[in-house]
């Protein structure tokens, strides 16, 4: 099954943007992909800054030589590792000599029967998770158990075996998901996380340019301000508004890498009223103005 990847033109966004497509699957947001088979990733620059409109699941069998920079933070290539890319991350890949699979998927793909957000089921699916996780061989021969007859089935799939693709990528995301081994901040048997925590992130990913307060999205949760932050200490450490600020100071960061930007530039996208506003919300997050950060990136 030969892939391709498309470029689609996202207005005021300077990094390359990508959907996903394939001769059984462009309608459903779902490919995979093996390293070491060059001919399955054609017209697509892994090397080079860019976003895409789904996630990304790198299992990687081996040591390779080169790099995955993921908002960033520059990773190597180590075997036994899985890298994620949630959509909208800013990352390239720079590698040779690699193996493993990577397997692309959309949001709709993965939804649940009862259509609830992915995340909601696979906390690590998000921006802010850890994009890097090492696992040992034992997890490592077990992911691969599935994935292997799951690649063979993608290779080979028809229309009618979409439904069975799904499951066998709900397979692999719980299998990692016992591997991740995510624990509650409390330390105790409770759950790692809450629901309405999963939508306030979904909410904020949908709202951060627009500054609302936290009320805002409380009300859309249908709780109080109050208590919406008590749900983000118990399951995140930190409260609303620090969840917010984190969120646009990603995307800060992300845009002072593109040096062609002037921060005037960066203040406008990120819809930032005054210059001097900008700076001081980054110094207060990171102890930096955005011109010392952007020079100490060289």
């Amino acid at each position: 099954m030969r892939t391709n990847m498309v470029k689609t033109k996202i207005s005021a966004n300077v990094f390359p943007v990508y959907k996903t497509r394939s001769k059984v699957t462009q309608e459903l947001g779902f490919e995979m992909i093996r390293f070491g088979q060059s001919n399955e990733r054609a017209g697509y620059k892994t090397d080079e800054a860019h976003r895409h409109e789904f996630y990304e699941f790198f299992l990687f069998t081996q040591d390779g030589e080169g790099y995955h920079e993921i908002d960033t933070i520059r990773y190597p290539i180590r075997k036994f590792s899985v890298h994620i890319v949630a959509p909208g991350q800013v990352h390239c890949l720079n590698c040779r000599n690699v193996r493993g699979y990577v397997l692309c998927f959309s949001e709709d793909f993965l939804l649940s029967a009862d259509h609830s957000h992915p995340s909601e089921h696979y906390p690590f699916l998000y921006t802010e998770a850890r994009s890097v996780v090492d696992v040992d061989k034992t997890g490592i021969d077990e992911l691969m158990s599935i994935i292997e007859p799951f690649y063979k089935l993608f290779q080979n799939g028809e229309k009618s075996d979409v439904q069975i693709m799904k499951h066998y990528l709900h397979i692999v995301m719980l299998k990692f998901k016992s591997i991740y081994g995510i624990k509650s901040s409390t330390g105790s048997n409770e759950p790692f996380f809450d629901n309405r925590v999963s939508r306030f992130k979904a909410l904020i990913e949908q709202y951060y340019l627009t500054h609302k307060p936290v009320s805002f999205y409380a009300e859309k949760l249908s709780v109080s301000a109050n208590y919406l932050n008590a749900l983000c200490k118990k399951y995140e450490g930190v409260n609303a508004i620090k969840l917010i600020h984190r969120r646009v100071l990603l995307e800060s960061k992300r845009l002072l890498v593109k040096k062609e930007l002037s921060i005037k530039e960066v203040v406008f996208m990120l819809n930032f009223q005054e210059t001097a506003y900008f700076i001081r919300f980054f110094r207060k997050q990171t102890g930096v103005t955005p011109s010392v950060y952007r020079a100490e990136l060289n």
